[in-house]
């Protein structure tokens, strides 16, 4: 055979194989591009204002049938989904805490483990594109008076004569003696993921910068004393 010959039959096996390659995985590269394309694409917002973070009334049911109510601030963040399709079985968790020492570095707290947060009541919520946004409560903090009659801690590792807490909203079954349920007054990381069936796992960061100092005049609280900024990744932080 001559170069040429050798050549032209180089040509037609790569040829054949290029056709029996497309011919097994073109389905599935087809399938990869459109889940790609069609993928749920979410989107979580927060601003240490309302309604992400806001002053509302919590209250508790007396003997005498009429509601104990006690001012109080939620913090929440949003998700919304930007893409395609449905995003399945969405699942909140706040995956990790820590708080900084007096030099103002990150310390995990050994008596944490991750816990859900519930979008809007609900441990797991399809997110359907162009809804409006689902919210999911991080934490709250209460009047003193409230903390000291109605939310003493639960956990053994809080002090209980601490009536200044952020206290997480956990759902009722998973609020256990052994795992703190809220943070002191002082500075906090917390470290949320959303999972679900059809997305890769996506994490965010909030830091908690809370004075210790209650007031009910909405701007000085959320303006001066309990502060929550959102952060992308691990690499705007120093832990």
């Amino acid at each position: 055979m001559t170069c040429a010959d050798w050549v032209q039959f180089g040509g037609v096996l790569f040829l054949g194989f290029a056709a029996i390659a497309v011919a097994i995985f073109g389905p599935y590269a087809g399938d990869a591009f459109k889940r790609r394309l069609l993928a749920p694409r979410l989107q979580i917002k927060y601003k240490n204002e309302p309604p992400y973070s806001h002053q509302t009334k919590l209250a508790f049911q007396r003997v005498e049938n009429f509601p104990e109510e006690f001012p109080t601030y939620y913090f929440r963040f949003t998700i919304e989904n930007h893409g395609k399709s449905l995003a399945r079985s969405c699942e909140v968790l706040l995956e990790e805490v820590w708080t900084a020492n007096e030099q103002g570095k990150y310390q995990r707290v050994k008596e944490f483990w991750t816990t859900n947060l519930t979008l809007q009541g609900n441990l797991y919520m399809d997110i359907n594109p162009g809804r409006p946004p689902v919210y999911v409560a991080i934490g709250h903090i209460s009047s003193p008076e409230c903390q000291k009659k109605r939310e003493q801690p639960y956990s053994i590792h809080t002090d209980r004569f601490d009536y200044y807490r952020f206290i997480f909203d956990f759902p009722e079954g998973q609020r256990l003696f052994a795992n703190i349920d809220s943070r002191p007054r002082g500075k906090h990381l917390f470290e949320v993921v959303i999972v679900g069936e059809n997305f890769e796992p996506i994490k965010r960061y909030f830091v908690l910068s809370w004075s210790g100092n209650w007031t009910e005049d909405d701007q000085q609280m959320l303006q001066n004393e309990a502060i929550i900024t959102l952060k992308g990744s691990a690499k705007e932080l120093e832990v």
